[in-house]
């Protein structure tokens, strides 16, 4: 293999040492190799120039814009500082600054009345901020509460506000100057939901009405709604929630015969408002620490009545889940029998009178004292209540001790008591004539030998008193039915009476939905379980639409809807009607029931039938 030392024909390739790179001819894949290397590298080296400067250039602008942004950080921020709006902007306010210059605006658009009512107010919250007395349900209150149930809420106004009135507990009646009423206890926080509602029975145009929740202590000569912490449902169809300058839309205005409904669940702390039994949306969230009274308030003549749950509420919701404030009745067990005199005062002292030597002014042959005839007490299965021995001074007593439980005296009774006490100088007994025999009207039946005193009011042995029969009860007309169900809104549809139940009587009649009995009540037979035809189709029941019964006196009603709910198909029931067995169709019986009880449809129908 030759060598030469002969310089390349090509182009010198760019060398950065200053010298031409020699190279041998054989070695042609070497020398082109090593200028595309050296050409890459000179390129590469550039490239990073470039990228050094552009590089910096960026890193001041970010350094710059780091220190910009810490600047403006300590410039137009403090600690603790909540921003109402985007980022970026000058002048922000968090809530107590911009609730100053909300306060400010309004001031200046009020008069002086509205000026100094404000400032009022503002006063007593600063002086007597919400949640700063004890408000929670004490030992007393709850009693009050097992003994009560419900009827323990009621509305007291302050002495110091006579601008409106409270009759029978939840009848509030305002006159003209605006002011606010609390119930005596707050909403409990045991259950899930707790709900109450208010009827507006009588309402100007001019007067504002505000439905709602407060604390303890508030403004009340100011509407609930308008100061810490309240929220609340007003009249114009706006809500206001801790919010005294302006109102917020919420829902549709409520005028006179509207119902407003109260919400509350504690353990998400959420206030809800309804409208003759419509839900509206949530207005607040998160109020769970606070002990909230339901509070009513006006600025005018106007009239209200409270449901706390003593009657059915139109939220239907409300009425199947119970969500009243508390049961309709107490829970706490009755008072002791008028039979049971342990720990009674006047036999105590009777005892200890008797043990002191006082007798009794007791007349010969008859089991009545001039005072009053007692005797020592026996023990009862219901103890009463224990109470010391007092010193009330009482009246001359005759004492029986008898084992049988005698009223007022018997003749049994009296000749103990005289064989026990004999008459004698000293004792105070004088003997007198017994009293004479009471004779019985002619028309009355013998008594047998048997003691008037032990005979029942009602003997067994009479006749069943009269039952009305169908006719007396409804008229001689079925179209006092057919009446009802147009009431409830079905068409097409009227009443037959039955003489027979032959086909051909039926055939006349077609097209037959249903047939209602008419049976007499058995007043004298024994209460059974078991149904008197010994069967029961279960499989028919869970087939077809059902509603127990649960309010009496009202089973020609229940009949009536049983009829007309299964034949939907083929009768115009109407859509309330039909919205009603739409919204049951889930429930068990009971529960259907107790919607069919709560309908205020079918309750007034019902009524008016029952009336007329």
């Amino acid at each position: 293999m030759s060598t030469s030392y002969q310089p390349i024909d090509r182009p010198t390739p760019l060398s950065t040492a200053g010298f031409q790179r020699i190279i041998t001819y054989d070695a042609d894949n070497t020398s082109n190799q090593d200028y595309d290397n050296t050409r890459i590298s000179g390129v590469g080296s550039t490239g990073k120039g470039i990228l050094i400067g552009m590089l910096s250039a960026f890193g001041s602008a970010a350094l710059v814009a780091i220190i910009l942004a810490i600047a403006y950080f300590f410039r137009y921020t403090t600690r603790g500082r909540i921003f109402l709006d985007r980022i970026g902007r000058p002048g922000e306010y968090d809530d107590e600054q911009a609730f100053i210059k909300e306060e400010e605006e309004a001031l200046a658009e009020m008069d002086e009345i509205q000026k100094a009512e404000y400032l009022r107010a503002k006063a007593f919250v600063e002086a007597n901020p919400p949640e700063s007395m004890q408000t929670d349900i004490s030992l007393s209150q709850f009693l009050a509460i097992q003994e009560k149930g419900v009827s323990a809420w009621e509305f007291e106004p302050e002495p110091e506000i006579a601008n409106c009135f409270v009759e029978g507990r939840t009848e509030i009646e305002f006159f003209d100057a605006e002011c606010s009423v609390q119930s005596n206890l707050p909403i409990p926080k045991q259950n899930e939901v707790y709900y109450w509602e208010a009827k507006i029975y009588d309402k100007p145009e001019s007067t504002l009405i505000s439905i709602g929740m407060t604390t303890k202590p508030y403004p009340l000569f100011r509407m609930p709604g308008w100061h810490k912490y309240s929220a609340a449902y007003i009249s114009s169809g706006h809500r206001r929630y801790n919010q005294p300058f302006s109102p917020t839309t919420y829902g549709p205005p409520y005028v006179q015969g509207d119902v407003v409904g109260v919400g509350y669940r504690p353990r998400t702390g959420t206030v809800f408002f309804t409208r003759n039994g419509k839900k509206l949306e949530d207005v607040a969230h998160g109020l769970k620490t606070q002990n909230f009274f339901p509070t009513v308030g006006a600025n005018g003549p106007c009239n209200i009545h409270v449901n706390f749950g003593q009657m059915g509420f139109v939220f239907i919701e409300a009425n199947v889940k119970k969500w009243g404030l508390a049961p309709m009745t107490g829970s706490l067990a009755p008072p002791p029998p008028y039979g049971s005199e342990q720990g009674s005062i006047l036999l105590e002292g009777g005892r200890e009178g008797v043990r002191e030597g006082q007798g009794g002014y007791l007349i010969g042959g008859h089991g009545r004292s001039v005072s009053a005839q007692v005797r020592l007490a026996r023990h009862t299965t219901s103890p009463g209540p224990q109470r010391s021995p007092t010193d009330i001074s009482l009246a001359q007593l005759s004492l029986i001790d008898s084992n049988e439980d005698v009223g007022e005296g018997t003749s049994t009774a009296a000749a103990a008591a005289s064989a026990s006490y004999p008459g004698g100088p000293g004792l105070g007994f004088v003997e007198a004539d017994a009293p004479p025999e009471y004779e019985s009207p002619v028309e009355s039946p013998p008594s047998n030998g048997v003691n008037i005193e032990r005979q029942p009011l009602l003997s067994p042995n009479r006749g069943e008193p009269p039952i009305p029969s169908y006719h007396e009860a409804v008229g001689h007309e079925a179209g006092v039915f057919t009446y009802l169900v147009e009431n409830l809104g079905v068409k097409n549809v009227q009443f037959e009476e039955l003489i027979s139940l032959e086909p051909e009587s039926l055939r006349q009649l077609h097209p037959v939905y249903g047939v209602i009995f008419l049976f007499k009540y058995p007043t004298g037979e024994k209460p059974s379980d078991t149904p008197h035809d010994g069967a029961f189709d279960f499989g028919a029941a869970e087939n077809m639409f059902f509603a127990a019964q649960t309010i009496r006196n009202a089973c020609g009603t229940q009949a009536l809807l049983s009829v007309l709910l299964n034949k939907e198909d083929e009768v115009d029931i109407g859509p309330q009607l039909k919205e009603f067995k739409e919204f049951t169709s889930a429930f068990p019986a009971d529960l259907r029931g107790d919607v069919l009880s709560n309908s205020e449809l079918i309750r007034d129908v019902h009524n008016s039938f029952a009336r007329s």
